[in-house]
């Protein structure tokens, strides 16, 4: 819809977080998630919020919706995760959201998990979530976010004890993807 429709990018992070609740809620969409390019119309989402949609959404037949070169163009951590995400996904939990305003989404294909969290409004949003549903401890997580820059990304990775909660600020209209492996 960036492209064809010029409207769509103001209303596109809240759109975002509705679908997870609606088209999405109880099975496959099909959708294009995953756009770093602006094409003919600037996104107001970020390039987290982007990046999580790998995850927040789920669709039978996967397809990041992005031309070449703006896959290219980002860094190497990011490729890396995309190679890496699944297409399959085994469990699914609903950590957070409403509709409009945020969603947070885990999925479990084998012993990985994966985290997607997006915000639908401009305002930073702290969270704290529970990693309870992890199978006891020995993780590492490996969070991709939003930059300092609007259009940059950051990455960070530690080891996660699944009693502590897992905390991270979301930027206006911004996410995260957290992959959560053994270690």
């Amino acid at each position: 819809c960036y492209i064809f429709d010029k409207k769509f990018p103001e209303m596109a992070p809240s759109h975002n977080t509705i679908l997870a609740f609606t088209r999405n809620v109880c099975g496959s969409m099909d959708y294009t998630p995953v756009t770093f390019s602006d094409n003919n119309n600037p996104h107001k989402t970020t390039m987290g919020h982007e990046l999580a949609l790998s995850v927040v959404f789920e669709s039978g037949w996967t397809h990041f919706a992005d031309g070449v070169k703006g896959y290219r163009s980002a860094p190497d951590f990011v490729k890396q995760y995309l190679r890496e995400v699944p297409v399959v996904w085994d469990e699914m939990r609903f950590l957070a959201g409403e509709p409009g305003r945020l969603a947070v989404i885990a999925r479990r294909n084998g012993n990985d998990w994966y985290v997607g969290g997006i915000n639908g409004e401009d305002a930073a949003k702290p969270l704290k979530l529970s990693l309870d549903f992890l199978d006891g401890n020995g993780w590492t997580a490996h969070l991709i976010t939003d930059g300092a820059a609007p259009r940059e990304f950051a990455q960070k990775t530690w080891d996660v004890d699944r009693s502590a909660p897992f905390a991270v600020e979301l930027k206006p209209f911004g996410g995260f993807a957290l992959q959560l492996r053994r270690k």
